[in-house]
């Protein structure tokens, strides 16, 4: 309540306030309820790309080219609000299985961190591709800033073709992007 008394102050008052809620109102709806909105309303998508060696994944829906990526590594970068996927071919003529890119994979990203620690590896067959996948926590430093982000790391052996997933998200936020990256895993085809 206003301690103000009625006439032309209060009124005064009132039409300067009642614009300020109006806008909190709307700031306030766009961001908390942007929230709920991720899936609701139709996104931009990359669509259909070539990762290497003729294999190609189709984006999900609001999974965008990361375009801060470009020149920093083979294969594509792709982002949907602060969560990253990468996705590479690392060897065109591989007879091994999938377990052995994890195995490999893991040694370069400790390599690369201040700290991580893996889960266990899981193994499947997604779309007839042998696939392992294994999660990790890591504390990375970049840039004099450093955090800690939640990821998985997901080998493929398509076709004759190595290829690598890193999905990465800040810690706690990983979960949103698991069933787009699960679509986008089944979307995956060897082009030869």
């Amino acid at each position: 309540m206003s301690d103000l008394a009625p006439g032309p102050p209060a009124r005064l008052f009132r039409t300067r306030l009642l614009p300020t809620v109006a806008v909190a109102a709307v700031i306030a709806a766009v961001v908390l309820g942007g929230m709920g909105l991720d899936g609701a309303l139709a996104a931009p998508s990359a669509g259909t790309l070539d990762i290497g060696a003729s294999v190609t994944i189709t984006a999900a829906p609001g999974w965008v080219l990361d375009s801060a990526a470009e020149g920093t590594t083979s294969g594509v970068q792709l982002r949907k609000a602060d969560a990253i996927l990468t996705a590479q071919v690392i060897d065109q003529i591989y007879s091994g299985d999938s377990a052995s890119i994890i195995d490999e994979a893991e040694k370069e990203l400790t390599g690369a961190t201040a700290q991580i620690s893996f889960g266990d590896a899981h193994h499947s067959s997604i779309n007839g591709h042998d696939t392992t996948y294994v999660s990790f926590q890591a504390t990375v430093t970049t840039s004099g800033r450093s955090g800690v982000v939640d990821g998985e790391v997901i080998a493929m052996a398509v076709g004759g073709d190595a290829v690598l997933f890193e999905l990465a998200a800040p810690q706690g936020r990983l979960g949103s992007a698991v069933d787009d990256v699960t679509a986008m895993l089944e979307s995956v085809r060897a082009g030869r």
